[in-house]
């Protein structure tokens, strides 16, 4: 029999409202959009996806889904999401026969122990393996103390490192940083095996949202406020303590407003902050339906994306991307070492303030907020590095160039 094309192995996809879903679903449909043969393997939506239940198989956009039941422990604590994530590599391993009946398997870095089946795959099948690296393990956990560098699962992590890297046909970093801390500290298949394909923007143009979702209606924030947007993950990697004492600093300004939205293990302590200090300047709302995402990034006078010391190289906050095609002013909360920082530098798309340093933070904003010609610079600044850079048209051609070196 004929192998299939590819096949995506993601935990997370379609219809879940996640980045790691999104992407998976924006290059697996454009494969299937040019003819190739394409499958997702994945779990079942869960705190991503509002709807009871999706079918466990159906063909989306052209593609062959199954969708896997798995474990649903609270991701809040660590040890329900390691339940979560060795369950749902257990459930894939049992769905082996699935992957045989491809010619390569794209398998992601999060959660970090699923490449294990994509390898299994390639003993059993000899499917080639493309691996997107998101996320760089065991580095990120053990830098937020999350897991013990010397610890039984840090080791495991390395052991499925030593291999996937090796056994891969090509590695996708989504940084340069990224990569160059890849080829430091990995073994590859080729000195050239990694290739840097940056992630993009999900939204749909900002000039076609949907109005009637304006800040006022949705939050009972003033249309004239000067309003710093927040928008995503609020884990252990985010810096977001950071951002909530320039709002402290700033609470007695009417002018300007901060709004946070999303989900993630900090969250319910941000919450417990604004509510016992009475921080009337901050808003903390719940993770937005794609629609009202786009409307609310179109509307906010400039975005923040934050992250934790020690995290260089490892890591890019998915929602730059969003608000870099919004043609809003980022501020980055970021290592003066990190792509964010020499990004806010050199292409004068806004600021960039290290972990902790509050009073900068809020400088830079009180400077954002009284000058509108500066953040409108800036604004455009963003869209165009944009398009230069990190449009979806750009990735997708790089993708296909590894796919069709492979098939």
């Amino acid at each position: 029999m004929k192998k299939k094309d590819v096949l995506f192995l993601s935990q997370v996809f379609y219809p879940a409202n996640n980045s790691s879903a999104n992407y998976t679903y924006d290059i697996s449909s454009y494969f299937a959009s040019l003819g190739y043969s394409v499958g997702v393997l994945c779990g079942e939506p869960k705190e991503y996806y509002s709807e009871p239940s999706v079918p466990s198989k159906e063909t989306v956009s052209g593609m062959e889904v199954k969708r896997i039941k798995y474990a649903s422990a609270s991701r809040s604590k660590k040890f329900g999401r390691i339940i979560n994530f060795l369950s749902f590599n257990l459930r894939v391993c049992l769905h082996m026969k699935e992957i045989k009946h491809y010619k390569c398997v794209v398998v992601y870095s999060n959660p970090p122990i699923l490449p294990v089946a994509a390898l299994l795959a390639k003993k059993l099948y000899d499917v080639d393996i493309i691996f997107v690296s998101y996320d760089v393990y065991p580095e990120i956990a053990c830098a937020m103390d999350y897991i013990s560098p010397n610890g039984m699962i840090a080791k495991l992590m390395r052991k499925i490192n030593s291999k996937i890297f090796v056994s891969s046909s090509a590695v996708v970093a989504i940084t340069n940083e990224m990569k160059n801390f890849l080829r430091y500290n990995r073994k590859t298949k080729a000195e050239d095996n990694i290739r840097v394909i940056p992630n993009w923007a999900h939204e749909e143009l900002v000039g076609s949202c949907d109005k009637s979702l304006s800040l006022n209606k949705k939050f009972g924030i003033s249309d004239d406020k000067f309003v710093v947007a927040y928008l995503g993950n609020m884990g252990v990697c985010q810096s977001v303590e950071t951002l909530i004492d320039a709002a402290k600093k700033l609470q007695n300004n009417d002018n300007i407003h901060f709004l946070l939205v999303g989900y993630g293990s900090k969250k319910p302590l941000i919450e417990k902050t604004v509510e016992e200090e009475n921080l009337k300047n901050i808003t903390v709302g719940d993770l937005l339906s794609p629609k009202e995402f786009t409307s609310v990034v179109s509307s906010v006078s400039c975005a923040v994306v934050a992250l934790e010391n020690g995290l260089c190289g490892t890591c890019a906050p998915s929602k730059y991307y969003s608000y870099l095609y919004a043609g809003k002013p980022v501020i980055s909360i970021a290592e003066k070492d990190s792509f964010l920082a020499k990004e806010a530098a050199e292409k004068e798309i806004g600021f960039s303030v290290e972990p902790g340093c509050s009073d900068e933070l809020a400088d830079k904003i009180l400077k954002l907020a009284g000058d509108k010609n500066l953040c409108k610079n800036m604004g455009e600044n963003a869209k165009e590095l944009y398009n230069e850079k990190y449009s979806f048209d750009i990735a997708k051609e790089k993708y296909k160039e590894i796919i069709e070196a492979i098939n």
